[in-house]
Parts: structure tokens; sequence; C-alpha cells
């Protein structure tokens, strides 16, 4: 059933993309286009973390704007164990890496008035990533001088946003502005895997099993603490 209604998600999507183009094919193109590249800012204060984000918006009139939205998010952990004696008999450490990448493609009805311009839209959004850690002398918990492991599992996720921002425009090129909106994400851990090596084993010293895979699905607010910054290229 759940992939039945994602699959019919998917079909829409694509369906309102094709409507929204041909309609604007269709329009008298006098107007002439512009082009414009976005940075965005998602700052988060608690954990210390950075989102880096590009944005790219064709507008094709007015008041519509096609839309792409490309990010990263990098978050790396690290902690150290020491044996049950002290650092001096030895420290062993876990590190976790967690990346992904994210791709959207949405449109944007603009109205413009004076030096504020708003908009409201919907996009797609689509992403691949990892989650993994890495274990030097250590079971994880307990330090353990002839032991590391590594987890690794691959991430996926499929969603749908729906939003509305706003711009400032400090000149006709620049402008300042934010954005908020309400995001249905499905999250994918596919299936990963788990490998021990135990140099003190003499039967079974490299050992890898499976980690099954999950999912999880989420309505949540997006883009809250947003702050972009872009510059339009206009064509004479």
């Amino acid at each position: 059933m759940k992939n039945c209604f994602y699959r019919g998600v998917k079909i829409n999507i694509f369906l309102c993309f094709i409507l929204v183009i041909g309609n604007l094919m269709g329009q008298d193109s006098a107007v002439s286009n512009s082009f414009i590249i976005e940075s965005q800012v998602y700052p988060n204060w608690n954990n210390d973390e950075y989102k880096p984000a590009l944005k790219l918006r064709l507008v094709l009139k007015e008041s519509h704007v096609l839309r792409s939205n490309l990010s990263i998010s990098n978050q790396k952990t690290y902690r150290e164990i020491f044996s049950n004696t002290g650092p001096s008999d030895g420290v062993g450490s876990v590190e976790n890496i967690y990346q992904f990448f994210s791709f959207t493609f949405g449109y944007e009805h603009l109205t413009n008035y004076n030096r504020i311009s708003v908009y409201n839209g919907f996009e797609g959004v689509f992403g691949v990533g990892r989650d993994h850690t890495y274990g030097s002398r250590t079971d994880s918990s307990s330090f353990v001088a002839d032991l590391n492991y590594n987890t690794k599992v691959p991430l996926q996720h499929i969603g749908l946003k729906v939003f509305s921002g706003l711009d400032f425009n400090i000149t006709p090129n620049l402008y300042v502005g934010t954005e908020i909106g309400m995001l249905l994400l499905k999250t994918q851990r596919k299936t990963g895997t788990n490998q021990v090596l135990d140099e003190s084993s003499t039967t079974s010293n490299d050992v890898t099993t499976s980690i099954s895979s999950s999912s999880s699905t989420n309505l949540s607010f997006s883009g809250i603490g947003c702050i972009r910054i872009g510059w339009r290229f206009t064509k004479k």
C-alpha cells in the first residue's frame, strides 16, 4: 500500500511539471527571461552544524519560476575510549560519518510588490547518502586492544515539499530573503554491513554480517531559520 502511494505521488508530481511547463511554453515569450543563482544557509546553533546549499531559479515569466536546489549535509563525530587502567595503557576511538546529498526540482508562483517579492510553490525532493561508523581498538563501549569494526549503511530519501517565501531586493540584481515550508519525507536505510576484525581470533578474525533495511516517513516544517542571498542575471 505504501509503495503504491509513493508511486502515485511521483507520477502526480511529474504530471504537474508537464502541465506547468506546457502552459508556460504556450504563452507569449516577449518578456525577457532572468536566471538567478542563490546561496542558502541553514544555521543550527545547538549542533554547530552548517548546511550549505545552492539554488538555481529560472524566471520564465514575471510570475512563473522553475527552481532546482542542491544541498549537502556533512556531520562527523569522534570520541575516545580509555583502557580501564587509564589512557597510558591504551586508547580506542569511534568515528561516525553522516553525509547526505539532496536534489530538488520545483515550481514557484511569484508576486512582486515594489522591492519585495512573495512566492509560493512546491518541489520534489530526492537524496542519497551514507551513515558510516569506524571503531578502532574498541567494541564501541569498552577498550579492546586487538579489535576493530566498521558499519556502513547507504541512505536514500524521497519527498514532496510545499513552501512560501519572500525576497527583499537590495538592488535590481541583488536580494536577500527567507523561506518556510512543510516537507513530507520518506527516508530509507538500505541494507548495510557490519564488519568485525578480531586480531586475537585464530578462527574468525574477519566477520561481516548484514544490517537489515528500515524506513521512516515524517511530516515536518522545513527551512526555518533559512537565510537566502541571490543574484539575478537578466537579459537586456
